[in-house]
């Protein structure tokens, strides 16, 4: 985390950097928060708030209001209007993204099918959901050869980009970009 931390000191030009894990233990769910000055190495600010699983659009509502107070600063109704959504839409991502995983990996193709419209729609609902892009990115060459060679690569490719948007370091997207260029565009220099 300090080692991310840092990095993200040097390449973002922001002022706060907030950092934090989450413990899941049967019905209990904890944030555990921490936010840091960008070039000081000891947050200014630690809390950790605790609810049920139930709960936790409301935690991440309260951890937002105490940031903004200890910021000095005031979430003002139309931000609020959409935190809620982004909260909400990514709650409804991550229900979609465990129905997908129950039906990936199983023996039956058709149960990856479902798995994949999952995956997608997750992805609509939270453009930004790095596990259910994988998803799609998996599932789209697990299921090529039910379509056009052209369409499963084009698929491939503009899943593996989405990932690459979100983190360009993300292994999983690069290797398929590559196998791309190796085995499909025979582009062997690029």
């Amino acid at each position: 985390e300090d080692e991310v931390r840092r990095g993200l000191a040097r390449t973002n030009d922001s002022r706060y950097i907030l950092t934090g894990r989450v413990d899941h233990t049967n019905d209990v769910l904890r944030l555990a928060l921490r936010l840091y000055e960008r070039q000081k190495d000891e947050p200014f600010w630690t809390e950790t708030f605790a609810g049920t699983t139930n709960d936790v659009i409301a935690l991440e509502r309260q951890a937002f209001t105490q940031i903004a107070r200890r910021l000095e600063r005031t979430i003002i109704e139309p931000v609020q209007r959409q935190i809620d959504r982004t909260l909400s839409n990514n709650l409804a991502a991550y229900h979609l993204f465990l129905r997908a995983r129950t039906k990936y990996p199983s023996g039956f193709k058709s149960n990856w099918r479902e798995a994949l419209a999952d995956y997608s729609e997750a992805v609509i609902v939270d453009p930004r959901y790095v596990a259910a892009n994988l998803g799609v990115l998996m599932l789209s060459g697990e299921l090529g050869n039910e379509k056009p060679p052209g369409e499963v690569q084009s698929d491939l490719y503009k899943s593996a980009m989405r990932l690459l948007d979100l983190d360009d370091t993300f292994f999983p997207a690069h290797l398929h970009l590559v196998n791309k260029r190796l085995y499909y565009d025979h582009d062997w220099k690029g």
